[in-house]
């Protein structure tokens, strides 16, 4: 079970195939029905100079959805059929702050680090986009998404932890020989107990999807 329920793809949450543009709009959530909340825009260009960002802000009534993206064939459809996930991503700043980062082609562990509680945010959206959308995304297992649906603080601390990372890398090669996983156990023992913590959620809530 342990090494079937490290089936994240680690280095499939790029997102090199959002477009030029990935933008990022928050509802007006703290507003009540018929007042008034804050959104704020967020966009990242990256071209062949860098990439560069810019922020709007305007209010808004009763938490209305995030706005539409610049048009073009990967955000209109992750916009349209993956409206949920786009939308918790758009309004949750770590979210947009890691796209941002893997989109300036910085090393995907590097914006893990420093954007971690966006990772498991970005791999639904991501998970939802490989399946529905022609942004080239990797595809993204059953089991994946629901770690990154039961046990996002899991996996959030394990990613954006090198040690874990490469705990979990180590184990997955073992393909199950205990010698080999008692010699990842000697090797990344720093990383072993949020390991443990991210296989304890999984065995309890990912059981059916992690086969």
């Amino acid at each position: 079970m342990f090494q079937n329920a490290l089936k994240i793809s680690f280095f499939a949450l790029a997102c090199a195939g959002c477009g030029e543009v990935f933008v990022a709009t928050g509802g007006g959530a703290a507003g009540g029905e018929g007042g008034s909340g804050a959104s704020q825009t967020t966009s990242a260009t990256t071209g062949e100079g860098g990439t560069s960002s810019s922020t709007t802000s305007s209010s808004t009534g009763g938490g209305e959805a995030c706005s539409a993206p610049p048009s073009n064939e990967c955000n209109n459809c992750l916009y349209e059929t993956c409206t949920d996930p786009y939308c918790a991503c758009a309004g949750y700043a770590p979210c947009v702050s890691l796209a941002a980062c893997i989109g300036e082609a910085k090393p995907v562990e590097y914006c893990w680090q420093t954007n971690k509680e966006g990772i498991s945010t970005l791999g639904l959206l991501l998970a939802c986009g490989s399946s529905n959308c022609n942004c080239g995304y990797d595809p993204v297992s059953d089991c994946e998404i629901c770690q990154f649906k039961e046990c996002p603080a899991e996996v959030n601390e394990c990613l954006s932890t090198a040690a874990c990372v490469s705990y979990l890398g180590c184990w997955q090669n073992c393909k199950g020989e205990p010698s080999c996983q008692q010699d990842c156990n000697a090797n990344f023992a720093t990383g072993q107990s949020k390991a443990q913590a991210l296989f304890g959620c999984v065995l309890d809530n990912c059981g059916s999807d992690c086969k």
